[in-house]
């Protein structure tokens, strides 16, 4: 009974080799047929055993599979372009998530992918430089595939993809530059470009709000989110933004336009004109703030010359005298500042403007002073 017993057992042993090797034999040949520098006959073998249920799991089999596509692109580069690379990073990531953390084919992955992180991201830095953006995104998504905790490939991925007007891949680069803890401006004003490009504004002013919650007072935000709030005509709100932003940029001449801008489009020209005055002092060659002043004091000016032409005898002797005398005093600072803006046009149509602008002050003038 016994012997009948150890037969039976050495049959089922002998049946559990033949069917193991069976099932490690695709694996095996192309690890021998990688060790033949024949890497098209192992890419057929390496892919049906990681295809294997009994070998899909094998750390082992990923990693000889990410071996070999990297042997498949050293034979023949052209097969970088079919992807290879990519698939052998993808290899290795699987290898190591399927092997023990100190495990051997762990370690040994790990080594391959801190190889292609540093070659990608060096090949994305160099086709950057030769604004080869295309080239280099493409090089920087290699380089977070074999370190996804890597934050430099993902911001220089993002700048090559802004400068491609691949806004969407961009804005990819910044989703997870975030989920890598990294929370700067630049990511918040990419979303919000991809946002607005999308035409998503609420998401766009979400993203810019939140940047300021993790930045506050950051100068590139708030001009971001004064900026937005320029564009869809929210004057109050960009007020809001760009006089925050001037606490702690107060001698700059670009905001100081703006704010003034701002104010004179929903008819603060008082508020308006201090701020030009403050651009004078900082740039008094400044032709927006020099035309703008212009505009302003005619604009300011012609509801009081429409009550001023309109005086019947009684009312110009109580009222005229100083009507005319401060309208004079507009219309003086008017041309002298149209006459400053002038020496500082550069297009044709400014200075035709501006020409026509005068004259018709001096008209004026005149016919006051008669």
């Amino acid at each position: 009974m016994c012997n009948k017993i150890f037969m039976a057992s050495s049959v089922l042993l002998a049946m559990l080799c033949i069917e193991t090797s069976a099932q490690n034999a695709a694996l095996t040949n192309a690890i021998l047929y990688l060790e033949d520098n024949d890497a098209v006959k192992a890419k057929l073998e390496i892919d049906a055993a990681v295809k294997n249920e009994k070998t899909i799991t094998s750390a082992k089999a990923w990693y000889y599979r990410g071996m070999i596509y990297n042997k498949l692109v050293t034979d023949n580069p052209a097969n970088a372009d079919k992807g290879f690379t990519d698939t052998a990073a993808v290899s290795f990531v699987k290898a190591k998530a399927l092997d023990k953390p100190n495990g051997q084919f762990a370690q040994m992955a790990d080594l391959r992918l801190q190889d292609q992180w540093v070659n990608a991201t060096n090949e994305g830095v160099r086709k950057y430089q030769a604004s080869d953006y295309a080239g280099a995104v493409k090089s920087f998504k290699l380089a977070h595939l074999a370190n996804a905790k890597d934050t430099t490939a993902l911001l220089y991925g993002s700048y090559a993809a802004a400068a491609s007007k691949d806004q969407r891949q961009a804005f990819v680069f910044t989703e997870e530059l975030k989920k890598n803890n990294y929370f700067k401006s630049h990511v918040y004003k990419t979303a919000a470009d991809y946002y607005l490009e999308s035409g998503d504004q609420g998401k766009a002013e979400a993203e810019l709000k939140e940047g300021l919650v993790k930045n506050p007072n950051d100068a590139a935000l708030l001009q971001e989110l004064a900026n937005f709030y320029i564009k869809t005509d929210k004057n109050e709100l960009a007020v809001q933004a760009l006089t925050q932003l001037e606490k702690s940029n107060p001698n700059d001449p670009l905001i100081l336009v703006n704010i003034a801008v701002q104010y004179q489009k929903f008819n603060q020209p008082d508020q308006a004109e201090k701020y030009y005055l403050k651009v004078l002092e900082k740039e008094p060659n400044n032709y927006i703030a020099l035309f703008n002043l212009g505009s302003l004091y005619i604009d300011k000016s012609r509801p009081k010359l429409n009550a001023y032409n309109s005086l019947n005898a009684e009312q110009y002797k109580k009222q005229g005298p100083a009507l005319k005398t401060e309208l004079a005093a507009n219309y003086t600072k008017a041309i002298d500042y149209c006459k400053k803006a002038l020496a500082q046009a550069d297009s044709a149509d400014d200075k035709e403007k501006l020409h026509t602008m005068i004259a018709d002050l001096d008209g004026v003038l005149k016919s006051l002073n008669k």
